[in-house]
């Protein structure tokens, strides 16, 4: 599969300003400054503790993240410690939610900064699967109107206000130092065709049309889950149902990244509505393998 190539009708846009790289053998100052600037992680974490009194630092980067506008009016985004693919980032954003499972993201924590109902004043909250921590519960920087996430400053006090770290010869820090400016991700209607027209979507309509003698089998050749993950049996429902009972399927989005595609799929319901997939794939001994499912009901409009 092709690296980083995204096509849809409903790609996923990211909407950012890129810096253009010279040409030339110097690099302007300002150009340089803008590219170190480019560097910076989007958040960092620190916490303090004491063992033995012994001073212990706790301290993550995060480079990497993603703002959406969720279904329930609220606003957020989720912050990684690595580069987030961009199977993933349709994934997140075709389901509307930033938390809707922490595997997602990898063996490390990620960040979630969120403002709704249940945080009005803004949250920081660190996400692991299964378990979600509450880091700061007020965060007054988090700026959700226009175009962009922002969030800007120093938060908290990295030793909880119960530790003095100048007494062992280190120095005062926040709990949390943000330097978040993201556009808001979107599904755009762009380039139905193209999606549609996939290699992607070929590969989706061959396992159909192999699955109409045993569904069955041709499920479990092309799934690759972790059974002792609660969302597994959702996943192999789910494809079950894809391949076993939807008909007329068009892909509506697609992102694709190295070793990975994300499909979003849907089908004509049965009461005017439509039927709606989200399908993760990602290349496993040079096999395309479905790691993740989830279809849902769409009212008609």
């Amino acid at each position: 599969m092709s690296a980083k190539r995204i096509v849809s009708a409903g790609v996923l846009v990211f909407l950012c300003a890129c810096g253009q790289g010279s040409v030339g053998k110097e690099v302007p100052a300002a150009q340089a400054k803008a590219a170190s600037k480019a560097t910076q992680p989007l958040a960092v974490t620190k916490q303090f503790n004491v063992e033995m009194d012994k001073l212990i630092v706790e301290e993550s980067a995060y480079v990497d993240g993603l703002a959406l506008r969720l279904k329930d009016g609220g606003a957020g985004a989720v912050l990684t410690e690595a580069p987030l693919s961009a199977c993933a980032k349709l994934a997140i954003s075709a389901r509307g939610n930033l938390e809707f499972n922490a595997t997602t993201y990898g063996d490390k924590p990620t960040l979630l900064l969120i403002r709704n109902d249940e945080h009005p004043n803004g949250a920081i909250l660190k996400l692991e699967p299964y378990v979600t921590t509450t880091l700061e519960d007020a965060l007054p920087a988090l700026v959700t109107d226009g175009d962009n996430l922002i969030a800007k400053g120093d938060v908290g006090d990295a030793g909880w206000g119960s530790i003095d770290p100048t007494r062992y010869g280190s120095e005062k820090a926040p709990h949390v130092r943000l330097n978040v400016k993201l556009p808001y991700a979107s599904l755009a209607k762009v380039d139905a065709l193209a999606a549609d027209a996939s290699a992607e979507a070929a590969w989706l309509r061959d396992l159909q049309k192999k699955a109409a003698a045993d569904t069955q089998a041709v499920v479990d050749g092309s799934l690759q889950v972790n059974e002792e993950d609660s969302s597994s049996y959702s996943t192999t429902s789910s494809w079950f149902e894809i391949l076993g009972s939807w008909g007329d399927v068009n892909v509506v989005a697609l992102a694709t990244d190295t070793n990975c595609a994300t499909m979003v799929l849907r089908t004509p319901g049965f009461a005017g509505g439509y039927r709606e997939a989200i399908v993760e794939t990602r290349s496993i001994d040079n096999v395309r393998k479905v790691i993740a499912a989830r279809t849902e009901s769409m009212d008609s409009v």
